[in-house]
């Protein structure tokens, strides 16, 4: 029987091949940030009305995602690759403040043109970091 173990690599090439899948992922969204326009960046009102409902259904996955959240006015939220920000949005117009943070810039400025758009810019703050290396304070919100 013949063992072997996977190779022994430094930390220096698991940081360089962190950041290049950071940058990676990073080009990536920002490609797909790139070709979005205004039109595209309003709430659906009728998917908004539905996800604020208070009899929230378990058989629809969506649904049971927010029924899980319960109610969102006054909580702190961070919304961890938050990409356009749709979700962080729809978070902040259901009472929440919103913190969305991801890796790529071009995104983030989508995720910020969102909430303006919707009126939700004072409820939300967008970072652009990796989740691992971001200026965020333990236990800082109620939700992640």
């Amino acid at each position: 029987m013949t063992i072997t173990s996977a190779p022994v690599t430094s930390t220096s090439d698991r940081t360089s091949r962190r950041n290049d899948r950071w940058e990676e992922e990073a080009r990536f969204f920002d490609d797909l940030a790139e070709n979005l326009d205004d039109s595209e960046l309003f709430l659906d009102p009728l998917a908004l009305e539905r996800y604020s409902r208070p009899d929230l259904r378990k058989r629809f996955n969506k649904e049971f995602r927010y029924r899980i959240l319960g109610q969102l006015a006054g909580k702190t939220l961070l919304d961890v690759g938050c990409g356009d920000g749709l979700n962080a949005v729809t978070f902040a117009k259901m009472g929440a403040r919103v913190t969305g943070l991801d890796i790529s810039p071009g995104a983030i400025q989508v995720a910020q043109r969102r909430a303006e758009l919707n009126g939700v810019s004072e409820r939300t703050t967008f970072v652009c970091a990796p989740v691992e290396t971001a200026d965020i304070a333990p236990d800082s919100f109620d939700i992640v």
